[in-house]
């Protein structure tokens, strides 16, 4: 999950309204938001602008707690969260690095996947800008310095995450873009049940 979220793109706007208001209409976006499946692209860059990396893949999220990201290319990796575990499945170095997630932590991203919103306004600073009645964009900035990212902004459009940007500790800067989005559908239980690959070594 922290290498996941530690790759990042920082994007400039005028955020106009106050941290209280905001907080609160970001918890109504996740409240509305129970789950999520889609297809994205991730481009990684520099802190002087310079592309890393580009990724894509597919994802789903399950509120509370039930996360899953498969990047598929360039190299196939895939990331499972569900019951406080994460599983990191490298595919190309056959190894599986498992851990405990603490999502009433609010250094951890993970956080926001809890279903415990009640907190935002207490773990982030909130800002929003809306662009239009079902567009609209957040800047979360954690006051607890030890949080693995320095900035993360959100664009919701239609009850859906469209983009999200993170900015990490080192400067570098990710921006990641949603398409072929589903909202509140059924999703399969499978996606969420990590089975171990045999022959991988387990960390």
């Amino acid at each position: 999950m922290e290498k996941l979220f530690s790759t990042v793109l920082l994007c400039c706007f005028c955020f106009v309204a106050f941290a209280a208001n905001s907080a609160t209409a970001l918890q109504k976006e996740f409240t509305s938001l129970r789950t999520m499946s889609a297809d994205f692209t991730q481009v990684t860059l520099s802190s002087k602008g310079e592309a890393l990396q580009k990724q894509s893949g597919k994802m789903a999220v399950q509120r509370p707690g039930d996360f899953y990201w498969h990047i598929l290319k360039p190299r196939e990796e895939l990331i499972v969260v569900s019951n406080d575990s994460a599983w990191v499945y490298d595919k190309d170095l056959a190894q599986v690095t498992h851990r405990k997630v603490d999502y009433k932590n609010p250094v951890n991203p993970a956080f926001l996947l809890s279903g415990d919103l009640s907190k935002v306004q207490d773990a982030f600073d909130v800002t929003s800008h809306r662009v239009g009645k079902f567009d609209a964009w957040y800047v979360l900035v954690p006051k607890d310095k030890r949080a693995v990212f320095s900035k993360l902004q959100l664009r919701f459009v239609h009850d859906a995450i469209k983009e999200m940007y993170i900015t990490d500790k080192l400067g570098q800067h990710s921006m990641i873009d949603f398409y072929n989005i589903k909202i509140n559908e059924k999703l399969s239980d499978s996606l969420f049940h990590f089975k171990i690959p045999k022959g991988v070594d387990v960390l």
